[in-house]
């Protein structure tokens, strides 16, 4: 199943609004960055420049030190300057970057789910069964952030908090939800009269009610796993 982009043609950015308190009057990122995507490079071709090589490195810098900084302290309590600080930058240098802190954790996101949506796609062909389908990508989804509590935690309120936001429905793990569901509204197994983007981020929301923030053992997970694939597909109508 061939995946695609569920963003509007034509658009660009993240879609994000910068808090007034959440950084520098006007500040709207780096030219040529996509923030929020983690695609960000040179506006040509060939290789690197010199200064835009060093402006990669300094983003990625900052982008590992401001991930730490969440999963120490959570995104609500992350401090700019201790991130900037960490990393020996201005704070200026941040937002010329990442206009919010919430465009970081998006990034984090669709490199995790870049990665995780490659491991279901290694393990074949998507299932016929759509129960099957959304209980193999929540083990996988257990098994990428099962150690990573702080941050699954923030991921998941970020899906409750943003719903259909431009930066999320672009996020690789989605799309191929979305691809899913589509196909099997085409195949009358799933209803028809309910965008598949909704659906998607209304499921990948059910892990929120599922995350007790501990430590997920996938073992003791399976039984919750099935019990969120039915009242999704089914409710709790007889």
């Amino acid at each position: 199943m061939a995946l695609r982009s569920i963003v509007p043609d034509g658009s660009k950015g993240t879609g994000l609004v910068v808090p007034a308190n959440d950084g520098p009057a006007g500040s709207t990122g780096s030219t040529g960055s996509t923030g929020a995507t983690g695609t960000s490079g040179p506006t040509g071709l060939g290789a690197p420049t010199g200064r835009e090589r060093q402006r990669l490195e300094t983003r990625e810098r900052i982008f590992e030190a401001a991930v730490e900084e969440f999963r120490s302290k959570g995104m609500a309590s992350a401090s700019i300057d201790r991130i900037v600080e960490r990393v020996g930058v201005a704070r200026g240098t941040f937002y010329f970057h990442f206009p919010t802190k919430e465009h970081v954790l998006i990034e984090f996101q669709h490199r995790t789910t870049g990665a995780l949506v490659e491991t279901l796609k290694a393990q074949g062909p998507a299932p016929d069964s759509v129960a099957e389908f959304l209980r193999r990508v929540l083990r996988a989804i257990f098994v990428s952030y099962g150690e990573d509590v702080t941050l699954r935690r923030e991921i998941m309120v970020m899906y409750l908090r943003n719903q259909l936001n431009q930066a999320l429905s672009a996020e690789p793990l989605i799309v191929m939800v979305v691809d899913y569901f589509t196909d099997a509204v085409e195949r009358g197994v799933l209803r028809g009269d309910i965008p598949a983007e909704v659906m998607a981020v209304r499921f990948l929301g059910t892990l929120y009610q599922m995350d007790k923030g501990e430590t997920l053992d996938l073992a003791a997970q399976e039984e919750e796993i099935n019990l969120s694939v039915e009242l999704f597909l089914h409710g709790v109508s007889k």
